[in-house]
C-alpha cells in the first residue's frame, strides 16, 4: 500500500510538472479564442519563448555576474519569452485580421516559422558561446525549486503535492483564476465574449472589434511562449 502511494504521488507531481508549460499554452490559446481568433501556431509561439526566454537570462546573467538576482532572472526570462510570443502573433494578427487570411493555413505557417526562429537563435547562441547555453546553478533553483519552505513541503501525503512544485505552477494557477474572473466578471472580458460570439452584434453595439482581436491574440500568444520557457527552464535543465 506504501509502495503504491508512493508511486500515485510521484505520478501526480510529475503530472503537474509537465502539465504546467501546457497550461499558459492553454490559457493563451483561451484568450486568443474567446476573441474569434483560432492561432494553430501555439507551438511554435512556445518554441520561440523557450529560445528567447532562456537567452535573456543567460545574458542578464552573464552580464550581472555574482551579483545576478533570482527575481530578476525570473521577470527577465517571462518578459523575454512574453514579447517573442506577442511579435509573433501580431505577425498572425496582421494576416489573419487585417488581410483576411486563412486563419489554420497562417497559424501552421507560424507554427514552423517559429520553430525555425527558435532554433535559429538557440543554434546562434551556442555558436556564439562555443557551447552549451546554461545558467548557473544558483539560477537553477529559482525557476525548479519551490517558493515555499521546506517545513511545508515535507507535510505527509499532500505536501509534495501542494508545496513542492516550481513558483510558475502558482502563477499559473492565479492567471488561470484571474482570467475566469475577466472573462466572466468584467465588462471588458464579456465585450470581448461578445466579439468571439458574434462580430456584428458586437460592431454594431459599438464595440471595436478589431482592436479587441488584436489585444487579446497578441497577449495570449505572449502566455502561450510563457509556456514554452517555462519547459526550458524546469523541465529541460535551462540548457539549450
Amino acid at each position: 500500500m506504501g509502495n503504491f502511494l508512493s508511486l500515485f504521488l510521484a505520478l501526480i507531481i510529475a503530472a503537474i510538472t509537465y502539465g504546467t508549460p501546457l497550461l499558459f499554452g492553454t490559457l493563451g490559446e483561451i484568450l486568443t479564442e474567446k476573441s474569434g481568433s483560432l492561432n494553430l501556431g501555439v507551438e511554435g509561439i512556445m518554441f520561440m519563448g523557450g529560445a528567447l526566454g532562456l537567452g535573456g537570462v543567460f545574458y542578464y546573467e552573464k552580464a550581472a555576474g555574482a551579483g545576478a538576482s533570482g527575481f530578476a532572472a525570473v521577470g527577465i526570462g517571462i518578459l523575454c519569452a512574453f514579447l517573442a510570443g506577442a511579435l509573433a502573433s501580431l505577425i498572425f494578427s496582421f494576416l489573419t485580421i487585417t488581410l483576411r487570411a486563412n486563419q489554420n493555413v497562417t497559424g501552421l505557417a507560424l507554427s514552423i516559422f517559429g520553430t525555425g526562429v527558435g532554433q535559429f537563435v538557440g543554434e546562434y547562441m551556442r555558436v556564439r558561446e562555443n557551447g552549451y547555453i546554461s545558467i548557473g546553478n544558483a539560477l537553477k533553483g529559482f525557476f525548479q525549486n519551490s517558493p515555499f519552505p521546506a517545513a511545508l513541503q515535507k507535510i505527509p501525503i499532500v505536501g509534495g503535492v501542494l508545496f513542492g512544485n516550481s513558483v510558475f505552477f502558482y502563477l499559473g494557477l492565479i492567471l488561470a483564476a484571474g482570467m475566469f474572473f475577466f472573462l466572466n466578471r468584467t465588462r471588458t472580458g464579456l465585450y470581448l465574449r461578445s466579439v468571439g460570439e458574434s462580430p456584428a452584434t458586437a460592431d454594431a453595439a459599438g464595440i471595436a472589434v478589431e482592436r479587441y482581436k488584436y489585444l487579446a491574440t497578441v497577449i495570449g500568444g505572449g502566455i502561450s511562449a510563457v509556456g514554452g520557457m517555462v519547459y526550458i527552464m524546469t523541465i529541460a535543465g535551462c540548457v539549450w
